[in-house]
């Protein structure tokens, strides 16, 4: 996350109350934060975000994010890509996702 503030030193790290109560204390960033919580909402100008507490989803703390002006739905896993990823727009994953093998009880 240092990274990050130091392309823009005035940024505010946004994600949920208990992530920036608990996890971020341990990531390489000083900079604010903003915790959120179930139906908070974020004006960003144009962009409209609502946040959405979806625990256990994926992890303790997950939530999702609806843009309210175009109904896109970003979901938690998008949010937690370790290290230089590739774009998840650039990769079908689906096959692999959908696969029988990972459908068998």
């Amino acid at each position: 996350m240092g990274r990050f503030l130091a392309d823009a030193p005035a940024s505010v790290l946004v994600g949920s109350d208990w992530s920036a109560a608990g996890n971020i204390a341990h990531w390489d960033y000083a900079g604010a934060v903003r915790g959120m919580r179930d139906g908070d909402v974020l004006e960003l100008g144009r962009h409209r975000l609502r946040f959405l507490e979806t625990p256990h989803v994926h992890h303790w703390d997950s939530m999702m994010v609806l843009e309210e002006t175009t109904g896109s739905l970003f979901p938690a896993d998008l949010f937690i890509q370790p290290g230089d990823q590739p774009a998840a727009i650039n990769v079908d994953l689906r096959p692999a996702m959908l696969d029988p093998i990972w459908m068998t009880p």
